[in-house]
């Protein structure tokens, strides 16, 4: 068995970038381990074939007891049906167990992005720290953040894809930007926004000779991720926004559903594989569904106020049927004035405000003879 795992580790490996192999194949491992131990407990399995479905149902309801939320749980899954699918591709077993395995619902989770006001915080403070620099070091490093910022928010892009971007990727000439091996080992090409040319441009006049290609470097040596990230949390320990740099990705693709950005163009411009995974920011889209929401209450308030004013023209049913009676009372020629006077007064009660008469029509009449 152990030479079985260590073979899929190792194709596994061959499909991820080189900035991630050792992060991925140190979760596959330890995701390996903790799913076969849970098996291993349920069954004195000898070979793979001794693996059955309610083994895997057993786990699932293991780990949701332990509290673990669907979509971890499902990661696992993912991982246990990779794992015999590949022992029955390589003739190890006949047939996976796990091949109708169906994922936990996660529900309807979408993802949390900033909001307008908080964006534009975060953004000020930034360039404030720029316009507050003195000392050229001071400038490069404020200058240095202005530029994660922007590629993290306009761009969108992944917290590893800004820190592996090297100088040739970066035309801004051409307003545009290359990102290479993104998820999936796939490239890309993205626009870049005015913002974004203007933060560049001017980090590239301070950053400087270094022996490194890549395009973000500090303090002469190349951004990492781990470094990223700190100077993330300090700016959100600045302006107390829970800002992350996927937050900030979340912000610009529900931003750009919001301004009826095609959702295929929204795909090509996250990098995403699965249009699944776009999707879910039709979900989240808030101002399209409140745009969407006021304009349909509008038109249902205005049908409501329409209905409501053609009831309150008319009587209630049963004071209908009494002008009806009074109508017909009016109509009897043997009626005397002072009894023509007393309907036209109640029928007046009923039906409040002016209302035009025909001169044969019994009002008239009534009016006429009363008159």
């Amino acid at each position: 068995m152990v030479n079985d795992l260590n073979a899929l580790v190792r194709r596994q490996r061959r499909r991820w970038s080189g900035r991630t192999v050792r992060a991925y194949t140190r979760d596959l491992t330890r995701r390996l381990n903790k799913m076969l131990g849970f098996l291993l407990s349920q069954v004195s399995a000898t070979t793979w074939d001794d693996f059955r479905l309610a083994h895997a149902e057993a786990f699932i309801d293991h780990e949701l007891a332990r509290g673990l939320r669907p979509h971890s749980v499902n990661a696992d899954l993912t991982i246990l049906r990779r794992l015999f699918g590949f022992l029955e591709s390589e003739g190890r077993i006949g047939r996976s167990p796990f091949g109708h395995l169906p994922q936990v619902d996660p529900g309807q989770r979408v993802p949390r992005f900033l909001t307008d006001r908080e964006v534009t915080r975060i953004e000020q403070d930034l360039r404030a720290q720029v316009a507050q620099a003195v000392s050229p070091e001071a400038q490069r490093s404020a200058r240095f953040d202005l530029v994660w910022f922007y590629l993290l928010y306009h761009g969108g892009l992944r917290l590893s894809e800004v820190a592996y971007l090297e100088l040739g990727d970066l035309d801004l000439v051409g307003q545009r930007l290359i990102v290479r091996s993104g998820k999936g080992l796939k490239d890309r090409c993205i626009p870049l926004s005015a913002q974004s040319r203007e933060a560049l441009q001017a980090y590239l006049e301070v950053r400087g000779p270094t022996p490194t290609a890549r395009l973000l470097v500090l303090r002469h040596h190349a951004a990492t991720t781990y470094g990223l990230r700190e100077r993330i949390i300090k700016c959100a320990e600045r302006t107390g926004i829970a800002v992350c740099a996927h937050r900030l990705r979340h912000t610009i693709a529900t931003q750009l559903i919001n301004a009826e950005m095609p959702v295929t163009s929204l795909q090509g411009f996250l990098g995403h594989e699965d249009l699944d995974e776009t999707m879910i920011y039709a979900r989240v889209a808030d101002q399209t569904l409140v745009r969407d929401y006021t304009q349909g209450m509008q038109r249902i308030e205005q049908e409501q106020k329409l209905a409501d004013l053609q009831v309150a023209l008319l009587p209630v049913p049963s004071d209908r049927q009494h002008v009806v009676e009074l109508l017909h009372q009016l109509a009897q020629p043997e009626l005397t004035a002072e009894q023509r006077m007393a309907a036209v007064v109640e029928m007046q009660t009923l039906l409040p405000g002016e209302w035009p008469t025909l001169p044969d029509s019994p009002l008239a009449v009534a009016a006429h003879t009363v008159g």
